[in-house]
């Protein structure tokens, strides 16, 4: 009994070795085929064919003229534009310059006597004066600049004439208050008045200009009338009498007191 018992027992160790080699190779197997498995290279696989695509042209304006021409919410649309070009309003002509009678130079500031070229009411001025649309810039005995608006004119005594229509029925200025005429009538006329006639002119004349007993010739200072025979330096309406040599005697005039 013994003797089986412990031939069993070898026969199990026996099949448990066998068991534990069989064992141990599979394992061993196992792990090769594990190793090899990881070592192995995979070939990349080829890379998919790419369509080949047109190259995108760049983007040009003239391109798109149709678009700005045949625009479908602006039916008159149109490439061309027309620039309107609108006339200039025409020239204002220039006013009928006024019209010279006499200058009075007495040693002050040269007064002319004039009218406003629409008729022919005379009255004195000075310059910065207006006349009419004028401005009168400066004045000579001779020669006159006149501005309108911004331009400037130079005339003279023979351009600003007064027309034969224009001329007064009394005489322009008096020669005693030392006036030169810029109208005087040429040898050829048929209304040149005698010498009394002229006096009687000049003494009407006088009379209808003379205020206060002095002769008003419209600017500032006033003329001595005729036959005055008050010392210089008289105070009479707020005028001054004044006595000055002058190239034919003794010029006198009144001014204001100031």
């Amino acid at each position: 009994m013994t003797r089986k018992l412990a031939f069993l027992n070898i026969l199990l160790v026996a099949l448990l070795g066998a068991a534990g080699w069989q064992l141990r190779e599979r394992w061993a197997d196992a792990r090769a085929k594990q190793e090899a498995l990881l070592k192995r290279t995979v070939p990349a696989p080829p890379p998919p064919a790419v369509p080949v695509v047109e190259t995108v042209k760049p983007v040009e304006a003239l391109n798109y003229s149709d678009v700005a021409m045949k625009m479908m919410f602006a039916k008159d649309r149109n490439p061309n534009v027309v620039v309107e070009v609108v006339a200039p309003p025409p020239e204002e002509p220039v006013p009928t310059f006024p019209s010279v009678y006499g200058v009075m130079d007495i040693g002050g500031p040269v007064t002319v006597f004039m009218s406003d070229g629409t008729s022919s009411n005379q009255k004195g001025y000075r310059p910065g004066d207006k006349v009419g649309p004028f401005v009168l810039v400066s004045a000579t005995r001779n020669d006159f600049v006149f501005k309108w608006k911004d331009k400037t004119f130079n005339k003279t005594v023979a351009e600003l004439k007064p027309k034969a229509a224009q001329q007064p029925a009394l005489a322009a200025t008096p020669n005693s208050l030392g006036l030169s005429s810029a109208s005087q009538p040429t040898a050829s006329t048929s209304l040149m008045p005698s010498a009394e006639e002229h006096n009687i002119k000049l003494a009407q004349g006088q009379e209808t200009m003379k205020k206060d007993g002095m002769i008003d010739v419209g600017a500032t200072t006033r003329a001595c009338a005729p036959g005055d025979t008050s010392p210089a330096g008289t105070v009479q309406a707020g005028f001054r009498k004044i006595m000055r040599p002058g190239l034919f005697g003794q010029v006198c005039f009144w001014e204001p007191v100031r």
